[in-house]
């Protein structure tokens, strides 16, 4: 069914594990569409993370933050509603570096035509997937992924890199199979690939869908 986005907005879920792209494609359909003069916001899930506990900041290590209990989805939820409904609302700003919430952000819905939500738990709930017109699901090689959050997180987060290859076996691949991969059967439509041609089909799926003039 055809959505127009003068009776709400259009939301687009986007999920796949950890370093699959996410943000890269989520920032290439957000450009496409503000190059047609649509105003949209990007919802990460990240920022939903619940912030460790004193006790827990001791033994770091050991929290698999792949698991989706680490997640707020209820306020994820009020959120994603309120913005649906175009109205002004608040979300939490998460920072890896010091796995706590360093603040909040006001987000101004009432012109909204778009919006993007992507993580690695975008599918994972239903109460989130009930508010998605349409999903996508990037499919990427383990050792690609493994490779991009090397790249990642030495860089962006400061991590060391044999503790991440430690982390990475431990709780990313078998969070991986578990929580996140079975998600994909409740996408409409998987990626394999990011290039300029699997842009262009996903933007015309996407379109398809979505009435944007």
């Amino acid at each position: 069914m055809n959505i127009d986005w003068k009776d709400k907005p259009f939301v687009i879920g986007i999920a796949g594990g950890s370093a699959s792209g996410k943000t890269t494609v989520s920032n290439a359909i957000y450009k496409d569409y503000n190059k047609q003069s649509l105003q949209g916001h990007i919802i990460s899930i990240d920022d939903f993370y619940i912030p460790v506990t004193d006790e827990e900041r001791h033994n770091i290590k050991d929290i698999n933050f792949d698991d989706p209990k680490r997640i707020e989805f209820s306020e994820l939820e009020k959120v994603l509603q309120s913005i649906i409904e175009r109205k002004t609302t608040t979300m939490p700003i998460y920072d890896f570096k010091t796995c706590t919430r360093i603040g909040k952000k006001d987000i101004s819905c009432k012109n909204i035509d778009f919006i993007i939500v992507e993580g690695l738990f975008c599918l994972y709930d239903e109460r989130i997937r009930k508010l998605l017109d349409v999903s996508l699901f990037i499919d990427i090689l383990d050792e690609i992924r493994l490779k991009r959050r090397l790249t990642r997180d030495i860089l962006e987060r400061g991590a060391n890199k044999n503790e991440l290859i430690k982390y990475y076996n431990k709780y990313v691949i078998p969070s991986y199979a578990e929580y996140i991969l079975p998600t994909k059967e409740y996408a409409g439509k998987i990626i394999e690939e990011w290039n300029r041609n699997a842009f262009m089909i996903i933007i015309n799926w996407i379109s398809s869908n979505f009435h944007t003039e």
